[in-house]
């Protein structure tokens, strides 16, 4: 038989809605049940089908949605375009209904009218929507008008949008054209009245504004914004004239021809000419800006009557004439204020002297001394610089390139020292180098930027930062390639050779990197007590000690199964320090007569010799993906535990559907039925 699925259903009242429904799942209302409509008219309403939508509660979807039903398909049980009580709107064939009723408002043919006695009827957009009323293109076929009942008093034509407003002959004090608004918005630009014409062409009398009385013209402005008035002009406070920017004679004062006063606004040459007639100021000139020139190539300068001239009176700083020029002082007197002074003292024709110096002493304690000259030469083979008294020496500010010695030179700063391009300690107590970008600040102060590449030879890396972010997409641990310095000399036919560090290093690595040790060497045995490696052959020649300057290393290649784990070791707190392992597990696991290897994680792990053991952890991912799996097939555990799948469905179905999986309800215990019966609901 074949499976009958059956939804929830109710006979008692249609019209609410189940007490519960899980998600995707279906209730159906069945019988009749009434309600009141908007005209408080009684409606007879038959059933609704219902499903239950959105995230389950204990089985129980967050919402409950109305999907169909007899109520609604009655609902649309009439013609089409003709509105029908108590029934769904819908259209005709031309997208129409034969009326349309809102509140007050019908809608009927061509007329738009109110139903209720004396209503009105209002027209309001929503927010910045516009109130559009939509005519012929062409000149007086429509217009707009509000009259009195046989005068036209308000018209706009529907083309040229010409507005004609006529009044009565008015015997009450009144205003024929009233403009009132609010403006409140600093950060906008209003205007009460904005005019723009486009003049394709227009007779030599047309004006963009006419102001008239009894026929007479009093105010008017023409097409080139000239304006023309018979009136005085009164400023009943003080004023001021915005002129416009970047415009040549952008305000002038003149008699036919001649200007008096002409003002330019020219970026980066406005300027202000007093033409036609000579200025006399009969009171003090005070000029704020920093210029005062002029574009003849001979000025003068209080040159008429003013026998003592007092200038530059609080000047710090006087520049007279070109650098290629002649300056003359033609009074007989150059008077010093000091009771010593001597300026250019020997018979030289040209001096240059003090450069821009406001400040010369020479000699005394707390003076400064410039030196303009580019080369500043010493003739002693050793020279002393600063070398008695001076606790602190500032030197070079100012400098942008600083040439100490050549490629050989040894720069000492006490425990540090450079040579070339090797920095290190020449105090074997001082073994720390420390780079600190900003001390004051902690170590949380300043950052020390590294360019190029960065290798770290050592044995131990630490970083203490709290976040570290690293750009290569990729990290590779257990790099089967390190190389260790060489510490003493290594004489040509031994084979054990002493290093800073034997970490990381196994019998059966093969060794490189230095022309004495001869191809396809490997490291026969270790000493990690005397951190000697005793290599397969003889070095065919002698290997030098390292040095500060001139390090020697070894290159070693793993050649050898070291047994160790390669993954992430992390540390933290949790009822005490904990240390968790996630990565590849070398162990592996006997499965089936061959070993498995892992991605294994350990949140409590033991780390011995980077092998890493301890209970196994749990995950928590979205989804996961098995390379082994099918597509819509059903995951199950083998006999390993491993995680495996059914065929896709549709590779081998059954050709029935007679059983269905499901739980019995009370223990969960997976069970078989041949029907899916979702109940009742009240």
């Amino acid at each position: 038989m074949a499976t009958i699925l059956k939804i929830k259903r109710s006979s008692t009242n249609p019209t609410a809605t189940p007490g519960a429904l899980g998600q995707g799942e279906l209730a159906y209302g069945e019988g009749t049940s009434t309600y009141t409509d908007a005209q408080s008219a009684s409606v007879t309403s038959f059933g609704k089908l219902f499903v239950g939508r959105g995230t389950e509660t204990n089985g129980e979807a967050a919402n409950i949605d109305i999907i169909g039903g007899r109520y609604f398909t009655d609902l649309l049980d009439h013609g089409h375009g003709t509105i029908t009580a108590n029934s769904a709107a819908i259209v005709d064939s031309a997208k129409k209904v034969d009326e349309w009723n809102v509140d007050n408002i019908t809608l009927n043919g061509n007329t738009i009218s109110t139903t209720n006695s004396n209503g009105d009827l209002t027209v309001d957009t929503n927010g910045t929507g516009d109130v559009i009323i939509t005519g012929a293109a062409t000149l007086g076929t429509n217009t707009f008008k509000i009259t009195d009942g046989s005068t036209d008093r308000f018209v706009v034509d529907s083309f040229s949008g010409a507005i004609d407003i006529t009044t009565p002959s008015l015997s009450t004090a009144d205003t024929a054209l009233n403009i009132g608004s609010t403006w409140n918005n600093a950060g906008a630009t209003f205007y009460g009245i904005d005019v723009d014409v486009t003049n394709s062409a227009s007779g030599a009398n047309s004006r963009l504004l006419n102001l008239s009385v009894g026929g007479a013209d009093k105010f008017n402005v023409d097409l080139s914004g000239t304006v023309y008035m018979t009136g005085n002009i009164e400023f009943a406070n003080a004023t001021n004239f915005s002129l416009q920017d970047n415009t040549a004679d952008a305000f002038t004062i003149k008699e036919g021809t001649n200007k008096y006063v002409d003002i330019d606004t020219t970026n980066g040459s406005e300027l202000i000419t007093f033409g036609t007639g000579n200025v006399d100021i009969d009171n003090d000139l005070n000029i704020d800006g920093g210029d005062l020139t002029t574009n003849q190539t001979t000025f003068n300068l209080l040159e008429t009557n003013a026998t003592t001239v007092n200038a530059f009176g609080t000047a710090t700083a006087i520049d007279v004439g070109a650098t290629t020029g002649t300056f003359t002082l033609n009074n007989p007197t150059l008077v010093g204020t000091q009771t010593t002074q001597n300026v250019f003292n020997s018979t030289a024709t040209t001096v240059n002297a003090f450069g821009a110096a406001s400040t010369l002493n020479i000699g005394a304690a707390g003076g400064t001394t410039t030196l303009r000259s580019g080369t500043l030469v010493g003739t002693e083979t050793t020279q002393n610089v600063f070398n008695t008294t001076a606790t602190t020496v500032n030197a070079f500010g100012a400098a942008t390139t600083l040439n100490i010695g050549n490629q050989g030179t040894e720069v000492d700063f006490g425990d540090l020292r450079i040579l070339g391009s090797t920095i290190y300690s020449d105090n074997s107590n001082a073994q720390t180098i420390t780079i600190d970008p900003f001390p004051a600040g902690g170590d949380a102060g300043g950052n020390v930027v590294v360019r190029g590449n960065l290798q770290v030879a050592g044995t131990t890396t630490t970083v203490n930062s709290t976040q570290m972010t690293i750009n290569d997409p990729v990290f590779t641990l257990g790099d089967s390639v390190s190389e260790k310095t060489v510490k003493p000399a290594a004489n040509s036919g031994q084979a054990n050779v002493v290093l800073d560090s034997v970490d990381g290093l196994n019998a059966g690595d093969v060794v490189s990197g230095h022309a004495s040790v001869p191809n396809g060497t490997t490291i026969s045995s270790i000493n990690t007590g005397t951190k000697t490696v005793t290599l397969s052959a003889n070095l065919t020649g002698s290997i030098v000690a390292s040095a500060n300057e001139a390090i020697v290393a070894l290159t070693f290649t793993q050649g050898a199964d070291d047994n160790q784990d390669r993954g992430i070791e992390f540390k933290y707190f949790n009822s005490g320090l904990k240390t968790g392992f996630f990565g590849y597990d070398e162990s592996g696991t006997s499965e089936g007569g061959s070993t498995t290897y892992y991605f294994t994680y350990i949140p409590d792990a033991t780390n011995t010799q980077q092998v890493f053991s301890g209970t196994v952890g749990k995950a928590y991912f979205d989804t996961v993906k098995l390379e082994i799996g099918n597509t819509s097939g059903v995951p199950f555990f083998d006999q390993y535990k491993r995680l495996t799948t059914t065929a896709t469905p549709g590779s081998a179905d059954i050709t029935t559907s007679d059983k269905i999986l499901t739980t019995n309800g009370a223990t969960g215990v997976p069970v078989w039925t041949t029907t899916l019966d979702g109940g009742t609901y009240w």
